[in-house]
């Protein structure tokens, strides 16, 4: 990193220490990420989450959230901002570690960790969020007023307990699989999402909200029966090479018939996205120049 930071290029130190030029690049890639170095694109991204968590504030000034991928806890962070209690789960061990460190906690092999931060209640585990939520559903623990499932890869079996845990809040899920669309990988989105072979990037995000929106329904809280709408969606930089990240908002609903034609209506949405009607679906926050009609 020294070299690099004297003006060293790249191709000269691959050279000097006898190294690929990729692993170099993928080396240096990840010295920034420890030095809290963030592309534009990571930027974006937690501008975003302020956003969305401030949306929730709205709602409710002390907020009960759940971060299922928290890594090394830059979104954490900014929740605990707007929160008075934030569980936060990160799985890898080397994460966790800086993850500890960013929120002042010594390294311990404890697997879960309370801190107090600027007064808001701070739990940092250190497990699988799916271990993590059948304990809590296990325990009838207190519902969320914001989960966020940022992984990297799918969330998609997380998605169902995840709904059961909120009674009126948020749900912010990245839908990871848009790699499968990318690669061509059919198979894991039919595995997951039952979903047919497609290699346009708007139907196969289309079809993943869908499915959230039918879990929605289908996925009581506890003995409450929910309904899931769609607030925000955001590609970040765009559709075709990044992330997809959508924002739904969980509220209770009374009988089974309202639930059937809520969810009749969203999914109608969702199935003209190709037209671009909707609000939430305008070009800005699709990260795209021009809208498709």
């Amino acid at each position: 990193m020294n070299l690099y930071q004297r003006g060293i290029s790249v191709q000269e130190i691959s050279k000097s220490l006898g190294r690929g030029l990729p692993a170099v690049k993928n080396k240096l890639r990840k010295l920034n990420k420890v030095r809290e170095s963030y592309s534009q694109d990571e930027k974006q991204k937690y501008s975003m989450n302020e956003r969305w968590i401030r949306l929730a504030q709205k709602n409710k000034k002390k907020l009960r959230v759940l971060d299922g991928y928290a890594g090394t806890g830059k979104s954490t962070e900014i929740y605990a901002k707007h929160a008075s209690e934030v569980i936060a789960c990160e799985i890898k061990k080397e994460k966790f570690v800086r993850l500890l460190k960013r929120f002042g906690a010594e390294k311990t092999n404890e697997k879960e960790v309370k801190i107090d931060f600027n007064g808001a209640k701070i739990v940092l585990i250190n497990d699988d969020v799916r271990r993590v939520m059948f304990r809590m559903l296990g325990n009838s623990t207190k519902p969320f007023d914001f989960i966020d499932l940022d992984p990297c890869g799918s969330c998609f079996d997380v998605i169902p307990n995840a709904i059961k845990l909120i009674d009126n809040g948020f749900l912010a899920v990245t839908y990871g699989e848009l790699q499968s669309v990318r690669w061509g990988r059919h198979d894991v989105l039919l595995k997951s999402y039952l979903m047919p072979k497609t290699s346009d990037f708007r139907k196969g995000l289309g079809y993943m909200i869908g499915w959230t929106l039918f879990e929605g329904a289908r996925q009581p809280s506890y003995t409450k029966t929910r309904k899931l709408k769609v607030i925000d969606i955001k590609c970040i930089p765009n559709i075709q090479k990044g992330v997809a990240r959508t924002l739904f908002k969980v509220t209770e609903i009374g009988a089974l018939a309202d639930v059937l034609n809520y969810l009749a209506n969203e999914v109608g949405l969702v199935d003209n996205w190709g037209n671009v009607h909707i609000p939430y679906f305008d070009s800005e926050r699709l990260g795209r120049k021009n809208a498709v009609t």
